[in-house]
């Protein structure tokens, strides 16, 4: 393996200090931060481990300012938190630190797999999402690769538990800010789901959750984005309307009467696409009127 790696350009051997030895260096830092981790953790326990954070001379090899920060620093506390979940019993790394460097492990924690994301660190995350550390990445970026996934904690459901409880005018600072800020990527987004819906026939609980997104873009002040997003949720419920029903009654219960008018549009849209006797859609629609 070591060869193979070396081969690939990965590890670089070199001449050692004895007579036929050799040694070999990692030539990426992440790996480098990876192998470090690794070692830690199989060197020290959870107690071990504990107590080694809490040291201030510690943490500062990992995220203290430089020249006290080790090379690898970060490599490895990137490292640390996504190794410690698996080695250690479950244990996530950000409870373990001060208030400094909690929030970035915290955000790190973000990119696990649903597997090693407990219920106590998705709580956790719910205030990061409404505010975000100065200088760190933005959790709604990865909110959004992980909206779609039926069996994720930070799926479309997860947003919606955050978005839903906030007044219209703390909403705004964060997410509707967030949307105009990149409504460009967003348009483009929109307009994917559009085709996507548009040729396939059947809905998935995956696209119930990217509706569920697509829902939320309706709080947007830009206006073409909020046609659009009608536009898409309109050709979701062309494959599905009972759920865009169920969906648009969901809207009812959020306190920005906006969402709601345009999802009564979306629906209003589907009823009418359907001039023909179809037995499905009119067991759908007569739930929705009650």
């Amino acid at each position: 393996i070591v060869y193979a790696l070396e081969q690939d350009g990965i590890l670089l051997r070199e001449p050692g200090i004895a007579s036929g030895g050799a040694r070999v260096a990692v030539i990426y830092d992440a790996l480098a931060g990876h192998i470090l981790a690794d070692a830690m953790l199989a060197k020290m326990g959870r107690s071990e481990m504990a107590a080694w954070l809490k040291e201030t001379a510690s943490l500062a090899l990992l995220v203290g300012p430089y020249p006290d920060r080790h090379p690898l620093g970060s490599d490895t506390f990137r490292a640390l938190a996504g190794l410690m979940p698996r080695r250690v019993y479950g244990q996530q790394l950000w409870p373990l630190l001060d208030e400094a460097a909690r929030n970035d492990a915290l955000l790190l924690a973000a990119n696990l797999e649903s597997t090693y994301l407990n219920a106590e660190t998705v709580n956790a995350l719910r205030t990061l999402v409404i505010h975000p550390p100065v200088g760190s990445h933005d959790l709604l970026d990865r909110l959004q690769h992980t909206r779609g996934s039926s069996v994720h904690p930070l799926n479309a459901d997860f947003l919606d538990s955050v978005l839903r409880p906030l007044t219209v005018s703390d909403r705004d600072l964060r997410w509707t800010e967030w949307i105009r800020r990149y409504h460009k990527e967003a348009l483009d987004d929109l307009h994917r789901m559009e085709k996507r819906w548009h040729h396939l026939e059947k809905r998935s609980h995956e696209d119930k959750l990217r509706a569920r997104w697509t829902m939320w873009h309706l709080t947007s002040t830009v206006r073409v984005l909020r046609d659009q997003t009608t536009r898409s949720l309109y050709y979701f419920g062309r494959g599905d309307a009972a759920a865009l029903f169920e969906l648009t009654l969901d809207s009812l219960t959020i306190n920005d009467p906006y969402v709601f008018e345009r999802m009564l549009a979306a629906s209003y849209g589907v009823t009418m696409a359907h001039q023909l006797p179809d037995a499905e859609f009119a067991g759908a629609l007569a739930s929705y009127l009650i």
